[in-house]
């Protein structure tokens, strides 16, 4: 993927749904915006229930756009 395929603005506005998320392992969650309308998560999470959090937080304000969640969980 590369940069200029990445719409950074909207890509910021995501990411700052995690960075004042009330779960602090939430905090360092990525998100990026594709042109396409494709949704990319990345970063590490402790558990299969954060990724699936991370996933649903942002579910609610891309609506039926495409998410990709590539969160890793690591223990």
């Amino acid at each position: 993927m590369q940069l200029n395929e990445i719409d950074l603005s909207l890509s910021q506005q995501l990411t700052s749904v995690f960075v004042h998320h009330s779960h602090p392992r939430l905090r360092g969650v990525h998100v990026n915006a594709k042109h396409d309308g494709e949704v990319l998560l990345q970063g590490r999470v402790t558990s299969y229930f954060e990724k699936q959090m991370a996933q649903e937080t942002i579910r609610r304000h891309i609506g039926s756009q495409g998410l990709r969640n590539d969160l890793e969980v690591i223990q």
